[in-house]
C-alpha cells in the first residue's frame, strides 16, 4: 500500500497547537474528556488534542483543502475534514481506533508519526472496521486501564488513499 509523507512547517505547527489548546479549553469548561470514559491528565489530553490537530493538517495539506477546525463536534454532524474523520497516533505501526458508539457509514483516516513527520496511512469504512477481530481494550498511555473497548484496525487492512475516494 502507498502511503504519504506530509511534513507541516513552523506555522503548520503553531495553528495545530492554538487549535489544540481552543479544543482543551472549550472541552473543560463544559467538563468534556471526549476520548476516554475515564479522565486523563491534562499533559496527555493536550499532546492528543495537538497530535489530532496536526493529523488534519497533514490530511489537508495533502489534498490541497483548507481546513475549517471546530471545536467540540466529535460524534455530530460535522466531521474533521471533508468527509472524514481523522485519527491520529504517534506510534509508526499503530492502528486506527473507532469508537463503538461511532457511526459506521463514516469513512476514518488513519495517520502516524511524530509532528512535524507525519504520514497519511490509509483509511476504512466504520462498518468495515468495526469487526469483533479488531476489538481491544489496550492500556491508557498513563498506565491506567482505558475501560473502554474499541476497535483497533491494523494498518495491513486499510485502503489507500485515491482520488475519488470520499471527499
Amino acid at each position: 500500500m502507498k502511503t504519504f509523507d506530509v511534513p507541516l512547517t513552523h506555522w503548520e505547527m503553531t495553528q495545530a497547537v492554538y487549535l489544540g489548546l481552543m479544543r482543551m479549553s472549550a472541552s473543560e469548561s463544559q467538563g468534556l474528556d471526549h476520548a476516554n470514559a475515564t479522565r486523563r491528565p491534562f499533559r496527555i489530553r493536550m499532546e492528543d488534542e495537538f497530535l489530532g490537530a496536526c493529523g488534519e493538517l497533514a490530511l489537508a495539506k495533502l489534498t490541497r483543502r483548507y481546513l475549517t477546525p471546530t471545536v467540540n463536534t466529535f460524534h455530530g454532524p460535522v466531521r474533521d475534514l471533508g468527509a472524514w474523520e481523522i485519527r491520529a497516533t504517534k506510534h509508526r505501526n499503530g492502528r486506527l481506533i473507532i469508537r463503538p458508539e461511532e457511526d459506521p457509514d463514516r469513512p476514518y483516516l488513519l495517520i502516524v508519526g511524530e509532528p512535524p513527520h507525519l504520514t497519511v496511512v490509509g483509511w476504512t469504512w466504520g462498518r468495515d472496521g468495526m469487526l469483533r477481530e479488531y476489538l481491544d481494550n489496550p492500556p491508557r498511555k498513563d498506565g491506567g486501564t482505558a475501560d473502554r473497548p474499541s476497535y483497533f484496525v491494523p494498518q495491513h487492512v486499510l485502503t489507500e488513499l485515491k482520488p475519488g475516494d470520499p471527499t
